[in-house]
C-alpha cells in the first residue's frame, strides 16, 4: 500500500525559519559597516541586525540574549533622539523576538501587533513585511479558523516587500504561501506561486533554493506529473550539493525523491533514498523526520511481505505521534499500524488502530486522500476477520471520495478490494469482472505511463545532467541513460508484465473455481450432515412412539 508522503510545511518551515538567520560573516560585515555608517537611522538599522543575529542562533542561552539587548539599547537610546517611527516599529519587531525565544509567546506576539501598527503608517516598507511575516508564524496552520489569517498575513509580507523592492524577502513569503498551498492540497496554485518565488529569488541572486525546488516536486508528483516531481526534485540535491548543505533539508530531499522514485516503480532507488533520509534523520536527532520516513519504509517493507523489517521501522517511532498536533501524521500512523498488525495476523492490535481511524475519520482538516486510505484500512480489517458486509461498507466510503477527487490509486486499490470481497462472498463472476479491471488499471499504469515519464525525464537529464550522478549510500544509482537502451528495457518490461499478467489472470481464475467448488463441496456436505441428522431423529422419534 502505497502512503502519503508526510513533507510540506511542518517539514520545510523550519528551513525557512533558517533562511531569517543571519550567518557570522553576515554579522562581522555588520560590524564593519557601522564603524562606518554616517547616518543615525543607518546605524539603527544595523545594530538592530546585530542583534537579530545572536536572538536567532541556534538554542537558547543567556549570553547571547545579553549581547542582543545591548546592541537593542543602544539602538533605542538613538532612536530616542531621532524619534524614527520606522525604526520605532522595527525595534519592537527585533524585541518581539527575543521575547519569544524566552518563551512568552503571547507577549512577543502582542509587541508585534503594536509594531505592525506603527510600521503601517512608516515608510519602510521592507520593516513591515518583516512584522507580517513574523506574526504569521502565531498561526496555527493546522487549525481551520488560523489559517486564513496566516495566509492573509503572509499574503501582506508579499505585497509589503513587493513595495520595498525586497526581492529575497519576498521570495521567502512567496516560498512559505507556496507551502501553505502544498499542504492544502492546493497544488496547482501552490506550482505558480513556487515558481514566483523562483523569479524573485533569481532577481536576488539568492542561490539556497533548494527549498522552493522540494515543494514544486511534491506539488507536481500529487498533480500526476512524476517527470517535473523528479526534475525539480533533482534539481534540489544538486543545490544542495554544491552549497554544501548538511542540515535536516537534505533529509527532506532525500525523502521526497524516494517518493518520486517509487511513484514511478523504481523500489529499489526509492528504498535507498528513504535509508539515507533515515540515516541523516538520525545524525540530525530530528524526531519529526525519523518518524516520517521510517514509516514510510515500514509500508514499504509490509507490501514486500516484510511484515517483521517493517515492525523493526514502526518501533523507531515514539508513541507520542499518536497525539501529535497534525491529525495527518496522526491518521498516518495508524493506518500504517492496521496494515502491519493485519499482515502478522494480530487481528486484535489492528482493530485497536481501526479505532483510533474511526475516531478521526471524519476531523475537517484531514486530507481527503488519508480519509480513503482509513476507509481502506478498516475495510481490510473487515475483510480479513470475515465481517464482510462491514467491510463492503467502508469500501463503499473510500469509492465515493476517490471517485470525488479523482485520485488514480485510491480507486485502483478499491478495485481489488472490491474483487477479493466478491470472491470471499461467492459472488465469483463479479469477483472476476473486478480482477480483470483492477489488472488493466494497474498494468496501465505501471507500464504505459512509467514509460512516457520515465522517456521525459531521460531526455531532460541527458542534457540538463549531462555525466552528472545521484548517489545514495555506496550504491551508484545514476539516473541518467542512453535513450535507446531506456526504450529497449521498457519494452522487455512491458512485455514482461503482459506475460506476467495474463499468467496472474489464469492462476487467479484457477484459484477462483477451486475455491468455489471447495464453496460448493462444503454446502453439499453440511446439506448431508443435516440429511443425515434429521433421518436420524425421525428414526429416534419412531422408535419413542413405537
Amino acid at each position: 500500500m502505497k502512503r502519503i508522503i508526510l513533507l510540506s510545511l511542518v517539514l520545510f518551515s523550519a528551513a525557512i525559519v533558517a533562511a531569517q538567520g543571519i550567518s557570522r560573516h553576515d554579522a562581522d560585515s555588520m560590524l564593519v559597516k557601522l564603524s562606518k555608517a554616517k547616518t543615525d537611522i543607518e546605524r539603527i538599522d544595523l545594530m538592530a541586525g546585530i542583534a537579530q543575529f545572536y536572538i536567532l542562533k541556534p538554542g537558547e542561552n543567556q549570553i547571547d540574549f545579553d549581547s542582543a539587548e545591548v546592541y537593542l539599547k543602544k539602538a533605542e537610546a538613538l532612536n530616542a533622539r531621532i524619534k524614527s517611527a520606522d525604526a520605532t516599529g522595527y525595534l519592537l519587531l527585533v524585541r518581539a523576538g527575543m521575547i519569544k525565544e524566552k518563551g512568552q509567546s503571547d507577549k512577543a506576539k502582542k509587541m508585534l501587533e503594536d509594531a505592525i501598527d506603527i510600521l503601517k503608517s512608516g515608510t519602510n516598507k521592507s520593516y513591515l513585511g518583516q512584522a507580517y511575516f513574523a506574526l504569521s508564524w502565531y498561526y496555527n496552520y493546522a487549525d481551520s479558523t488560523e489559517l486564513p489569517i496566516r495566509l492573509e498575513l503572509v499574503n501582506q509580507s508579499v505585497v509589503a516587500f513587493q513595495q520595498a523592492n525586497d526581492l529575497k524577502r519576498k521570495g521567502r513569503s512567496l516560498e512559505m504561501l507556496g507551502d501553505l498551498n502544498v499542504n492544502m492540497q492546493n497544488y496547482s496554485k501552490a506550482v505558480e506561486i513556487l515558481n514566483q518565488a523562483l523569479a524573485a529569488y533569481n532577481a536576488a541572486k539568492y542561490e539556497n533554493v533548494q527549498g522552493v525546488y522540494v515543494l514544486l516536486g511534491i506539488a507536481y508528483r500529487w498533480l500526476g506529473n512524476n517527470g517535473q516531481a523528479l526534475s525539480n526534485t533533482l534539481k534540489a540535491l544538486k543545490i544542495a550539493q554544491q552549497l554544501h548543505d548538511s542540515s535536516t533539508q537534505v533529509c527532506q530531499i532525500a525523502t521526497n525523491l524516494g517518493s518520486v522514485y517509487r511513484s514511478i516503480g523504481r523500489i529499489p532507488m526509492a528504498i535507498n533514498y528513504y535509508k539515507m533520509s533515515l540515516e541523516i534523520a538520525q545524525k540530525n536527532k530530528d524526531e519529526y523526520d525519523i518518524y516520517a520516513t521510517a514509516s514510510i519504509l515500514a509500508q514499504m517493507y509490509i507490501n514486500k511481505g516484510q511484515p517483521d523489517e517493517g515492525a523493526k521501522m514502526m518501533n523507531l517511532i515514539p508513541a507520542s505521534f499518536l497525539s501529535y498536533p497534525n491529525i495527518s501524521d496522526q491518521v498516518s500512523v495508524c493506518v500504517t499500524y492496521v496494515s502491519l498488525y493485519l499482515n502478522l495476523k494480530q487481528y486484535d492490535k489492528a482493530w485497536r488502530y481501526c479505532e483510533e481511524l474511526l475516531q478521526r475519520v471524519d476531523d475537517p482538516m484531514l486530507w481527503n486522500t488519508l480519509r480513503t486510505w482509513s476507509y481502506r484500512a478498516v475495510a481490510t480489517y473487515y475483510l480479513k476477520t470475515h465481517q464482510l458486509p462491514k467491510a463492503r461498507n467502508y469500501l463503499v466510503k473510500a469509492e465515493k471520495i476517490d471517485s470525488s477527487i479523482k485520485f488514480e490509486t485510491g480507486l485502483i486499490l478499491n478495485l481489488q478490494l472490491r474483487y477479493k470481497l466478491d470472491s470471499a462472498e461467492g459472488n465469483i463472476p463479479s469477483a472476476f469482472r473486478y480482477l480483470l479491471l483492477y489488472k488493466q488499471k494497474n498494468d496501465s499504469v505501471s507500464v504505459t505511463k512509467m514509460e512516457k515519464q520515465l522517456e521525459v525525464i531521460s531526455m531532460e537529464y541527458e542534457i540538463e545532467m549531462k555525466e552528472d550522478s545521484i548517489r545514495a549510500k555506496d550504491n551508484d544509482i545514476s539516473f541518467l541513460r542512453q535513450k535507446a537502451n531506456l526504450q529497449q528495457a521498457n519494452l522487455r518490461q512491458a512485455s514482461l508484465i503482459k506475460n506476467i499478467t495474463i499468467g496472474g489472470i489464469i492462476l487467479a481464475l484457477a484459484v477462483i473455481i477451486l475455491l468455489y467448488r471447495q464453496y460448493r463441496h462444503k454446502q453439499k456436505s453440511n446439506e448431508l450432515l443435516l440429511y443425515c441428522k434429521r433421518k436420524r431423529l425421525m428414526e429416534a422419534i419412531k422408535n419413542c412412539s413405537g
